[in-house]
């Protein structure tokens, strides 16, 4: 087996042009700089936005999607331009991961057939060495919050921002959240009056010996939400951006390791055994989820053993058997060879941002190769272990653009 000790030689693959038929985005003229909005989609905002970034970033996925198989475009073009978010991040994130194993010197082909399932997973990706399925899949998760609701707070958000001041940012906290949309006057004005009647100076000064900030309530239709006006320091004032400074805050419990392991057993279940190794490429958007989470979703939660009324046994970590590769009921998920995760990589951060590729120590199929990715692994207790890889996210796709 070529572990990760193998010579491992990246050759970037052929690069087509870009046809006329192979565009995701506008070819309108833009003139667009203004800051990303609450509600939009991602696809939104790097189709309007102007700059050497943002020309950068469409030229790229203009390539890729030129070299996504024929048979399939159509399709990712529709969810790519989706303004859900759900639909958008996983079109993104097969397009990507199609990108990475042709950048690894894959051939790859779309929804291959499996013997014994009429489910057909996203690729198969075949070098003179090996082959191998890849399924990928897309966890929305986070903070878990009770009452909020993100796709109508990104609304009032964005109705915040469309005031303005020259010498003050805001906090906000809502009080209560609504289900009808309020008008941009309902909030704006009454906000910019207020403003306009402070002193940053005054504020400031009130600040340094120990006075509050002022504050103000505003009820529009059925919601309720106070402001807190933040003083912006004298050489920086009038270059905000936005007014809005700071962000209700949210309080709850992060479920990211039972939401991913729940999406890895929702696609183990589709496939069975199949008859050459799988990867699940798994693509989590919460920035709480590390490599110890994925450890934990894996191959089960840490826990301390230590025994009551026993001075001599010395307390250590353990992992329990409720992970996707580690149950009570000894190794699970055998069908699935490793599992590819990468935590918030976006188009504007792919060449930053290197997958870990995740190795079931008791798949009933080896991947032949590790492609030259940095590594987890564990031993048959579910101890985690980290290695470096010789290929970087840099490497695959060339560094920063000039």
């Amino acid at each position: 087996m070529n572990g990760v000790g193998s010579q491992f030689t990246v050759r970037a693959g052929p690069v087509e042009g870009v046809g006329p038929d192979a565009d995701l985005f506008d070819r309108s003229i833009r003139n667009d700089t203004s800051a990303p909005r609450h509600s939009e989609s991602t696809y939104e905002l790097i189709n309007r936005r102007v700059g050497p970034l943002w020309e950068e970033m469409r030229t790229d996925l203009n390539q890729w999607f030129n070299n996504f198989p024929q048979d399939g475009r159509e399709d990712l073009r529709r969810r790519f331009q989706e303004s859900k978010s759900e639909q958008h991040v996983g079109a993104w994130w097969e397009l990507y991961v199609h990108a990475l194993l042709r950048r690894l010197n894959y051939r790859v082909s779309l929804h291959p057939s499996i013997p014994g399932t009429r489910r057909r997973p996203d690729f198969l990706a075949e070098n003179d060495e090996e082959t191998f399925y890849v399924e990928a899949t897309h966890v929305r998760s986070g903070i878990v919050d009770e009452g909020r609701e993100s796709d109508r707070e990104d609304v009032i958000f964005d109705l915040v921002n469309q005031a303005s001041s020259t010498d003050f940012t805001v906090s906000m906290e809502l009080e209560r959240v609504g289900v009808e949309t309020p008008s941009a006057s309902e909030i704006v004005r009454p906000l910019e009056q207020w403003l306009s009647t402070l002193s940053a100076d005054d504020v400031e000064k009130e600040q340094s010996e120990g006075g509050s900030l002022p504050w103000l309530a505003i009820s529009a239709r059925d919601w309720v939400m106070t402001f807190e006006a933040v003083p912006i320091s004298r050489p920086h004032r009038g270059q905000a951006e936005r007014i809005l400074g700071f962000y209700p805050g949210k309080t709850g419990f992060v479920n990211d390791i039972q939401k991913s392991r729940a999406a890895l057993d929702r696609k183990k279940r589709r496939y069975g055994k199949p008859d050459r190794p799988m990867i699940i490429a798994l693509l989590s958007d919460s920035w709480f989820f590390d490599d110890d989470d994925v450890g934990q979703c894996l191959f089960g939660s840490e826990a301390v053993q230590y025994r009551q009324n026993d001075p001599t046994f010395k307390p250590r970590l353990v992992r329990q058997r409720d992970g996707f590769w580690m149950s009570n009921r000894g190794p699970s998920g055998k069908g699935i060879s490793a599992v590819l995760h990468a935590d918030c990589l976006r188009p504007w951060s792919f060449r930053a941002v290197t997958p870990r590729l995740w190795i079931n120590p008791w798949a009933q199929l080896e991947l032949e190769s590790h492609m030259g990715l940095p590594l987890g692994l564990a031993d048959d207790d579910g101890m985690v272990r980290l290695e470096e890889g010789k290929v970087s996210s840099a490497g695959l796709f060339g560094g920063k653009r000039e």
